[in-house]
């Protein structure tokens, strides 16, 4: 349920009746009319725009990617890149991934390969280690014998280890001068975060209002049991209104007949995952639930499911339909 997406075509019948009543009832086919005729238009909401913001933001580190192949010498001319907006060569994203992971992780401090030798390491089965030796092997010669766990040690008093420890340094250098230049053009679309910031603090508010509001009207359908639980567990109305979700989907709506009627089916996988969100739903009421280990099979944990969700205390905890109406 998401009280800030409204779709237009599902409350036609309540539009005209408004404005019927406003009008007067002999005006109603004209109403219906123009209603009917109602073209809606998409906004871009927070979502959209903190989207919108993320491709920017992309688009720029893909752009200072290439650059700092450029800068540390490797010739990408070969590869005529017409926008950053569209998908690199796969030749030069695995590249460029040898250096960062991905791009994504250019501004992440210790995100990439290059930053894991600010680490210190000594135990032999250290993934630190591991990146380390994959990245020298990756920088030296082709031709040359693969340095190993084994051979590490010594290979570090080697002056090639040296020379390869300063092009690190400067490889470092290079990318800590690129990362001012992503500081200064996150400045400029800054005013995209700013508002994304505040439309996301206006949008909680508002969502926190109404959740409140949608909890005490169906406080009074809540069973004594589900009451004692959520008295025994939170102390104020906002943090007993979470069993509410506004912004997307409640657990609580998992009790429906359809759902219910579902665990009558023998579609494991979809019976495993109803129980799941009713388990979630009594969390947060405070009620410990088997901890049920992964290799299980979705049969095996159908069963213990199950029989924790069919004790009689257990029940007792399941919303009214009543309840489920008003939150769907």
């Amino acid at each position: 349920m998401n009280v800030l997406n409204i779709d237009l075509k599902k409350i036609n019948l309540q539009i005209i009746d408004t404005i019927v009543e406003v009008i007067g009832e002999e005006f109603r086919n004209i109403i219906e009319e123009r209603v009917s005729n109602i073209y809606d238009i998409t906004y871009n909401n927070i979502e959209g725009i903190q989207a919108y913001y993320n491709f920017l933001e992309n688009c720029k580190k893909k752009e200072l990617a290439l650059k700092f192949l450029q800068n540390i010498g490797i010739d990408i001319s070969s590869y005529p890149i017409r926008s950053y907006a569209e998908p690199l060569p796969s030749e030069l994203e695995n590249l460029i991934k040898k250096f960062f992971y991905s791009i994504s992780n250019f501004d992440c401090p210790t995100g990439f390969p290059l930053a894991i030798f600010s680490f210190k390491t000594n135990q032999e089965h250290d993934p630190v280690l591991f990146e380390q030796i994959n990245f020298i092997n990756f920088l030296r010669a082709k031709e040359v014998d693969e340095i190993t766990r084994e051979n590490y040690n010594q290979f570090k008093t080697t002056e090639e280890y040296q020379n390869l420890m300063n092009k690190i340094n400067y490889y470092l250098k290079v990318h800590n001068d690129l990362l001012k230049e992503l500081q200064e053009y996150k400045k400029e679309i800054q005013v995209y975060q700013d508002y994304i910031d505040n439309e996301k603090q206006r949008k909680n508010k508002i969502i926190l209002k109404k959740r409140i509001e949608l909890y005490q009207e169906i406080e009074d359908n809540l069973n004594s049991d589900i009451i004692r639980c959520l008295d025994a567990k939170y102390t104020t109305i906002e943090e007993k209104s979470q069993i509410i979700n506004l912004d997307g989907y409640s657990h609580i709506e998992i009790f429906s007949k359809d759902d219910m009627s579902q665990l009558m089916e023998s579609n494991v996988s979809e019976n495993v995952f109803i129980y799941e969100q009713q388990l979630k739903y009594l969390e947060q009421l405070g009620i410990r639930i088997p901890v049920v280990k992964e290799d299980l099979s979705l049969n095996e944990k159908c069963q213990i499911y199950a029989a924790f969700l069919q004790q009689e205390d257990i029940k007792k905890l399941f919303p009214s339909l009543e309840v489920i109406e008003k939150i769907k």
